[in-house]
């Protein structure tokens, strides 16, 4: 759905901003696929750090409290694009890696290298997410 809805709204702005209007906006079915891809490796991260995170807390607010700062990492390519920081360096940071790909595909700057980079990361990082929840709660005590 994201995906469907960010690109009309993007060519909308491209065509009525003259902000927007100077960038070269690339929309093909490989930047589609390659998005939906990034969507979902960043989903499968985010949900498993939550999980990790929220898995002993008492209470919602507990919980609320261990994962606010997931909301403000996605917002570090932003400042980091800003202040001219090698984006190479993004592509292997958990969560933030998936801003700088986005900005990337849909702008026509990614490579294979950085690509790879970040799929491989996401999954290393999700896998041993995954692996330390799934041994977290593999005694039924621990869920009730």
């Amino acid at each position: 759905i994201g995906v469907a809805t960010s690109i009309p709204a993007l060519m909308y702005i491209k065509d009525n901003s003259e902000t927007f209007s100077k960038l070269n906006i690339s929309i093909n079915v490989t930047t589609i696929i390659l998005s939906i891809v990034t969507l979902i490796l960043i989903s499968a991260m985010v949900g498993v750090i939550s999980i990790f995170l929220c898995g002993k807390a008492k209470t919602f607010k507990e919980a609320q409290s261990k994962i606010s700062f997931l909301s403000f990492v996605s917002i570090i390519p932003i400042f980091t694009n800003m202040m001219d920081v090698s984006s190479d360096v993004m592509y292997l940071l958990p969560i933030a890696n998936g801003g700088t790909v986005l900005n990337d595909l849909f702008l026509g700057g990614i490579t294979v290298h950085n690509m790879l980079l970040f799929v491989v990361s996401s999954i290393v990082v999700t896998l041993v997410a995954l692996l330390y929840v799934s041994r977290q709660y593999k005694d039924e005590s621990a869920l009730f």
